[in-house]
């Protein structure tokens, strides 16, 4: 499957790239490597505030079966 991705990813770059000049095409892959290294920023963001929030329920119930 990691490959399939792979292959599916450069047929794409290929495909796009014949059809931009080279100032098209770094920009494209500028703005489109930002956008994968936003949706990773978010992603940890959210697993750290879920992680966050499970640590806090886990104290909590804790808490309320300590006399």
């Amino acid at each position: 499957m990691p490959e399939e991705i792979v292959v599916a990813i450069t047929a794409a770059a290929v495909s796009i790239s014949k059809q931009l000049s080279s100032e098209d095409t770094a920009l494209l892959g500028s703005a489109l490597t930002q956008l994968g290294d936003t949706l990773t920023t978010i992603s940890l963001a959210r697993d750290r505030l879920d992680a966050a929030a499970k640590a806090q329920e886990v104290d909590q119930s804790n808490q309320k079966k300590t006399p």
